[in-house]
């Protein structure tokens, strides 16, 4: 009778750490999953500010020469050209 008792127990106790488990491996696959959107979202938030910086740079130049108050020699900004398109 004890042993039974003890069989049943061991049978509740290694379904219930299978139910646990799964739970455990589930949590993670959808905590995995919010990572990976956060970090998608922090990588094209980065690349559309730096987008946006290098659009503000280039325009910056353009008006600072017809200004004449600033003489941006031309290699330089082939050199931020050349940066911004490897990345």
């Amino acid at each position: 009778m004890e042993i039974d008792s003890q069989s049943s127990e061991i049978e509740r106790l290694f379904e219930e750490n299978s139910n646990l488990s799964s739970s455990h491996q589930e949590a993670m696959s959808i905590a995995l999953h919010w990572e990976n959107q956060e970090l998608y979202y922090c990588l094209s938030v980065h690349l559309s500010i730096n987008y946006f910086t290098y659009q503000l740079t280039i325009l910056l130049l353009f008006f600072c020469s017809i200004l004449g108050r600033f003489s941006f020699p031309l290699t330089r900004l082939k050199k931020l050209s050349v940066v911004h398109e490897n990345g």
